[in-house]
């Protein structure tokens, strides 16, 4: 893993040596001090920036997400406003369970395929095992 000094962290992210060091000191970025000729200096690596690039981008997506407002002229229903709330909720819950549930089912076919593998490779050493003495010395000289 590479290890970036400030200022090689700002030149990768595209950022100031003060921002970087802004997200370091407030916990935001990981990152370690390190000596060299002239003390100590902070140096990142660039898996810590990549998360924080992941982290800051979540964020922002969290906080773009458009929140549909109509103007009210009269006293909204309780039941219509709590059954609003709980749709959006339900829907919002929705996505990511069904992201979760994917996920799930991707990992459960590669295990699955790998299982399979594994018993073809028992069923093969089984009809190995089975062999006669004279088959097998067969197969040695082959």
């Amino acid at each position: 893993m590479d290890k970036l000094t400030l200022k090689a962290a700002a030149e990768y992210y595209g950022k100031s040596e003060s921002w970087i060091r802004k997200k370091i000191l407030n916990g935001q970025l990981e990152a370690e001090k390190e000596p060299f000729q002239y003390g100590e200096r902070w140096v990142i690596t660039e898996k810590a920036l990549d998360d924080l690039a992941e982290r800051l981008d979540q964020t922002a997506k969290t906080e773009s997400e458009v929140i549909e407002v109509r103007q009210v002229n009269k006293p909204v229903d309780k039941e219509e406003f709590i059954n609003e709330l709980v749709e959006a909720t339900e829907s919002r819950n929705k996505q990511v369970i069904n992201k979760a549930v994917d996920s799930i089912n991707k990992k459960i076919e590669q295990q699955n395929e790998l299982i399979l593998e594994l018993k073809q490779e028992i069923k093969q050493q089984r009809k190995e095992n089975n062999k006669s003495l004279v088959d097998k010395i067969k197969d040695f000289f082959k």
